[in-house]
């Protein structure tokens, strides 16, 4: 198994009765009544500290993920976060996981390729390259596409990007929804064929049979607890035995959102024998040892977990010692199912 902290960069001032005045935290939040420029951008560097200080006690990948419009995660360009995260942590031996730049708000979508290479190049083969949907919040009510060409366009994205990186000629792209007369990248990614794709999902069926058809990892996105995640993976599992292909650890990942503890996650193993699934318990006794993940040796597969909301502070302390680390962790241990 493999813990990322995955942050989703909330607006950390909002008023206690927010619920009874606004309507949505989504699309709809007035800006000017909320929040001020100058503590946002402080906002941006707590979240950056938060997310290297994890990186220093030992996870072994920092996420970062796209929104529009809300105050319940304002990263509009995980991009230009990964980026900060991809130099800063040169001398770690973890992973930098876009969960990541949303395809179909990207015209043309070779710009999320050019610029998950750059990271890759930056970061010395360290990218988690999410190709996500998108939110109907996001793409289709704050970028106005319209519903019945959200997943076409998603679908014509992904087979675009993926051919950028790989490519070894020249080529133009004439699709419905694309056209491009020279498509020739540069950079390309140090990790080749290409970086570890995962594509997010929150039990969509269709998504599961677009992970499986093209090869690449399912993450799903749980909020909902241990319970409701499993029973939603087995439906992802059958979908993998359905159609022929070896039910791998490379196929899964999860995020396992929490806000009163500090970190949950979830386990990557496929389901063994007869619909049953290993239960393993994870003694946190200590930090998870993180495994090198440089030049082309990167994780395919990686649970996620999420950070605290509560647990914030205002300045990133210096990374902890091996014995404020194991105090840390051994306060409460991660079940895996």
């Amino acid at each position: 198994m493999k813990i990322s902290a995955f942050h989703l960069m909330p607006h950390r001032e909002l008023p206690q009765d927010f619920e009874k005045r606004y309507p949505s935290v989504w699309v709809t939040p007035p800006w000017w009544e909320l929040a001020d420029p100058a503590r946002v951008g402080q906002y941006y560097n707590w979240t950056l500290d938060e997310l290297l200080f994890a990186a220093r006690a030992g996870f072994d990948g920092v996420c970062t993920n796209e929104h529009h419009q809300n105050a319940y995660g304002f990263m509009p360009s995980p991009n230009l976060m990964g980026s900060v995260l991809a130099r800063a942590t040169q001398d770690l031996p973890v992973a930098v996981v876009q969960m990541g730049a949303t395809l179909p708000t990207s015209n043309p979508p070779i710009r999320v390729a050019e610029e998950y290479a750059m990271l890759d190049c930056i970061s010395g083969g360290r990218l988690v390259a999410g190709l996500p949907l998108g939110s109907p919040m996001d793409v289709n009510l704050c970028y106005g596409i319209t519903p019945m060409e959200h997943r076409e366009r998603y679908r014509e994205a992904f087979a675009l990007t993926m051919k950028a990186w790989q490519a070894r000629e020249i080529f133009a792209w004439n699709g419905r929804y694309y056209q491009l007369a020279n498509v020739n990248l540069w950079p390309r990614p140090i990790q080749q064929p290409h970086p570890p794709v995962w594509v997010p999902g929150s039990g969509s069926i269709s998504t599961f049979d677009f992970a499986v058809e093209n090869e690449v990892c399912y993450c799903f996105l749980s909020y909902s607890g241990a319970k409701s995640a499993k029973g939603m993976m087995n439906g992802y599992w059958d979908v993998v035995t359905k159609k022929g292909r070896e039910p791998t650890r490379a196929r899964r990942s999860s995020t396992r959102g929490t806000w009163s503890t500090s970190i949950t996650s979830a386990s990557t193993s496929p389901p063994r024998g007869s619909r049953r699934r290993a239960t393993r318990t994870i003694a946190a006794s200590r930090p998870p040892r993180a495994t090198p993940c440089g030049g082309r040796r990167i994780p395919r597969s990686c649970a996620t977990a999420t950070l605290s909301r509560r647990a914030t502070s205002s300045r990133a302390a210096p990374p902890p010692s091996a014995s404020a680390s194991r105090k840390r962790w051994s306060r409460a241990s991660v079940s895996a199912t």
